[in-house]
């Protein structure tokens, strides 16, 4: 653990010493492809959720559209 710690240390110290010209490229390399990953994962989420909540809504009408059919 103290290795990864370290090493975390040393890149940090490395960025904040950096010039900003290094800096920004260095971070828009890492931070573009993980916000997109993050997205994705975000869009696969809402999906799924999106999902399952119509599936269970469609379940609830259509026992709500029996309960109607059989009082009349």
């Amino acid at each position: 653990m103290e290795q990864v710690t370290g090493f975390l240390d040393s890149v940090s110290q490395f960025l904040t010493s950096a010039p900003l010209w290094l800096q920004a490229p260095l971070v828009l390399i890492v931070v573009v492809p993980v916000c997109g990953v993050l997205a994705l994962a975000w869009l696969r989420l809402i999906d799924v959720l999106g999902a399952r909540i119509l599936r269970i809504l469609t379940v609830v009408r259509a026992r709500v559209e029996a309960r109607m059919r059989s009082i009349k």
